[in-house]
């Protein structure tokens, strides 16, 4: 159940703005582990400066052309090395000590995987509004968290990855799938 690597999936559409701080949000978790940590950015046809800033970073940079966010996703995780994967909108940080959490929890044998709980780094009309989703799904009927993903890569690809035919929900589609594999599999779902 040891944890040998982690990969750090960022997908990136035009996120010159926010995309230095998400890379040194993982390079800052990630000096709480003593596990190698990759981080994988995915550039979705970016025509910003989003490429150029992730570049002075020691990343992976990968091009994904069709505009799916779960295909980003999905082609971040296909081409990850990492027997652990952790997703993260390139908008979005993560804390100091989630690395460190994800590894404590997957380390039990007890968590299949699962999401965190968050607050989001900006806000917007379509964020509420997903949000507001999200919740009446999720805390009213399921109860899953989601935002930043984690699961060891195995896992990932025997629920099918992220529905690349879904265009919105696709990470509440993920989360309850990982969580039905959980559940048949005797193990939790986990909120860092």
């Amino acid at each position: 159940l040891c944890v040998r690597k982690i990969s750090v999936i960022i997908p990136a559409h035009n996120e010159e703005k926010y995309i230095r701080g998400s890379i040194e949000s993982v390079i800052n978790a990630s000096k709480n582990i003593k596990i190698e940590t990759e981080i994988i950015v995915v550039l979705n046809n970016c025509t910003d400066n989003t490429e150029s800033i992730a570049k002075s970073y020691d990343v992976i940079l990968i091009k994904e052309e069709i505009p799916n966010i779960s295909r980003v996703r999905n082609t971040g995780i296909k081409n990850a090395s990492g027997d652990v994967i952790v997703t993260l909108d390139a908008d979005n940080t993560m804390d100091p000590g989630v690395l460190a959490e994800v590894v404590r929890h997957l380390e039990t044998g007890k968590y299949i995987g699962g999401g965190i709980s968050a607050r989001p780094d900006r806000y917007s009309i379509g964020i509420l509004l997903t949000a507001l989703l999200a919740f009446s799904i999720i805390n009213l009927k399921k109860r899953v968290s989601l935002v930043l993903f984690w699961a060891r890569k195995e896992d990932i690809e025997r629920v099918g990855y992220f529905d690349e035919d879904l265009f919105m929900a696709e990470d509440i589609d993920f989360a309850l799938r990982l969580k039905e594999l959980a559940k048949r599999r005797s193990l939790k779902y986990g909120t860092i």
